[in-house]
């Protein structure tokens, strides 16, 4: 399983999901606009969250034979099955959260290899001084 692979799935994913939801409030004004009134606005961004997981879920249902190779240590079998799609759905409906979330992880992967790395050539070179 490769992290980069994961990550780039669920890119494309939250990029189609996302224009799924564009197209979805262009054709329901209530969900386009933003509203004054507090109970009208947590509606419509709960009808939104709610269309992107419905999006995401239906894309990876559709796309499941070819997203299984991608994952194919964590789901085993032909296909991801419904809980998987429903969890990648979820996943590729996070947005903009889910995006800063991973920059974080993925960041703090990188951080700790350089560490790795530069202990690494510590040991190498205090290991080639008491040889010279």
């Amino acid at each position: 399983m490769d992290i980069t692979s994961i990550i780039a799935l669920l890119g494309v994913m939250s990029l189609s999901v996302e224009r799924v939801v564009e197209m979805v409030k262009g054709m329901i004004p209530f969900l386009a606009e933003k509203h004054d009134d507090k109970k009208k606005e947590r509606w419509r961004r709960v009808t939104l969250h709610f269309v992107a997981a419905l999006a995401g879920t239906a894309i990876a249902l559709v796309s499941q034979n070819q997203i299984q190779p991608l994952l194919e240590t964590i789901f085993k079998g032909p296909g991801i099955g419904i809980p998987g799609c429903i969890m990648l759905g979820l996943l590729a409906s996070g947005g903009s959260g889910f995006w800063n979330q991973t920059l974080s992880i993925v960041e703090e992967i990188k951080q700790n290899k350089k560490i790795q790395v530069q202990e690494h050539e510590k040991k190498f070179k205090s290991k080639k001084k008491k040889r010279g």
